[in-house]
């Protein structure tokens, strides 16, 4: 595996790992082949994999009978990044309404200046809204006397 390979392993399980070690002796789908097989493939682009490296896990790949035969392969791909941004936010554009909810919505946050905005706005009006009504009691209390 070339340098840049390495750095994307941290000798921890990823949950592809983890499941084929789990249903290890169950047979490979294709589904699940070409699923590796994509991965690999976009390893090798990347640069993590060298050529080596890459048709031996190919070859461990296509040989593989059963999903346990599969973890040397799970275990050589590099990590997937899991901060991937939901489908919804990136098919709306900034200030375009996302759905939060069965029949609500509200306008998608360009960036996060805008949602510490919000949030203060927020805590702000709840503020008032207990000043306002400690006025009232206030009020109240010196007309009741």
């Amino acid at each position: 595996m070339s340098e840049a390979g390495e750095r994307y392993r941290e000798g921890v399980p990823t949950p592809l790992v983890d499941r084929l070690r789990l249903h290890a002796g169950e047979p490979v789908s294709d589904a699940l082949r070409d699923e590796i097989s994509g991965r690999l493939n976009d390893a090798y682009v990347a640069g993590a994999l060298d050529e080596g490296a890459y048709r031996n896990l190919l070859g461990l790949l296509f040989d593989a009978a059963t999903l346990g035969d599969l973890v040397p392969v799970a275990e050589s791909l590099p990590r997937t990044p899991t901060y991937a941004e939901p489908a919804i936010v990136r098919s709306s554009g900034p200030g375009v309404l996302a759905t939060t909810g069965p029949g609500t919505t509200q306008p998608v946050p360009t960036d996060s200046r805008d949602v510490v905005r919000r949030g203060r706005a927020a805590a702000w009006t709840v503020v008032g809204l207990g000043a306002v009504v400690v006025v009232l009691v206030v009020l109240a209390l010196l007309l009741a006397l």
